[in-house]
């Protein structure tokens, strides 16, 4: 244990010593330049910001009623009228159009609306909460001032 602390004290004392260069050199900055840094550098701001937008879209799709689907296909076609030159009209192929449109009963649209407008909600709201750094820095930005104008 004591070969542990005799080996500790001189690394935290070139770390103090390399690390005062460095202090020295700092500069003050303004509030406003505080808070642009912060706003611009900070990932977690950023995502949430971005998924707020992406949030949208999510309304947008669970608002929007669901798409038909057209298909068709041909089977059947028999060899000795159905290939070969001619009109089109004297061949003889088994043709199926079938048209596809989903019903939705008992308000599930409303209930996936809601939904995606509570999570959208959601993620506002934690974006809200990212935001809340700004009220950091600028508390760290006023205790820093404080600081500088006590020391003598």
């Amino acid at each position: 244990m004591k070969a542990t602390k005799d080996f500790a004290l001189p690394w935290m004392v070139i770390t103090l010593l390399l690390t005062c260069p460095l202090l020295a050199h700092a500069q003050a900055i303004s509030l406003a330049e505080a808070e642009s840094r912060l706003e611009s550098g900070n990932r977690e701001i950023m995502a949430a910001r971005q998924q707020v937008e992406l949030s949208g879209s999510g309304v947008i799709l669970a608002g929007a009623a669901p798409n038909p689907t057209l298909s068709a296909s041909t089977s059947s076609i028999t060899p000795s009228r159905g290939i070969g030159g001619g009109r089109p009209l004297d061949k003889q192929v088994d043709s199926i159009v079938h048209l596809e449109q989903l019903v939705e009963r008992g308000g599930t649209n409303l209930l996936d609306l809601l939904g995606a407008r509570r999570t959208q909600r959601a993620l506002e709201l934690e974006a809200v909460t990212a935001a809340a750094d700004f009220a950091k820095a600028r508390a760290a930005w006023f205790a820093s001032q404080f600081w500088d104008t006590q020391t003598p």
